[in-house]
């Protein structure tokens, strides 16, 4: 799947103006200050990446959060099958593949499909809600990138 930029018109969009949310009031600030993240964890056998993943879950992770992983070892590794009932307890979405590429799927490239999919229905919502002349109460920015997905989730009362 290729990804690129393309203008479309020489609207200015601003961002909607909302409350700031103190870094101190984001679940596991100290480990990630960010309130949305996309997490990448690479390195060599043995380097501790497992671990590193159980202490962001352990500590950032709730019940709004949708875990991926793409790793080899999370079907044999005793500390992935405790993570993983974890998050089934804590009943948080997760979804476990063992390569980006299996023959000729690409999951990857599946889930981006399904986030723009997603955007498109959003982007639609918003403008349904606006025409009604329904109060946005929170600013929503799809954004795909090659290497990180930003999304930021809306409220219409």
């Amino acid at each position: 799947m290729e990804y690129s930029l393309k203008k479309i018109n020489n609207e200015i969009i601003k961002p909607v103006k909302v409350d700031h949310i103190p870094i101190q009031n984001i679940k596991g600030w100290q480990i990630i200050p960010v309130l949305f993240f996309v997490l990448y964890v690479i390195g060599k056998k043995g380097s501790g990446k497992t671990n590193i993943i159980n202490h962001v879950i352990k500590n950032k992770i709730d019940k709004n959060t949708k875990v991926i992983v793409f790793g080899t070892t999370h079907n044999s590794c005793e500390v992935w099958k405790k993570i993983k009932k974890k998050l089934e307890k804590n009943n948080i979405e997760n979804e476990f593949y063992n390569s980006i590429v299996d023959g000729k799927t690409n999951y990857l490239d599946n889930l981006l499909k399904t986030f723009q999919e997603n955007d498109a229905l959003e982007q639609q919502k918003i403008k349904d809600e606006l025409q009604n002349n329904k109060e946005v109460k929170e600013e929503y920015t799809p954004s795909v990138d090659v290497e990180v997905l930003k999304y930021k989730k809306i409220h219409i009362n």
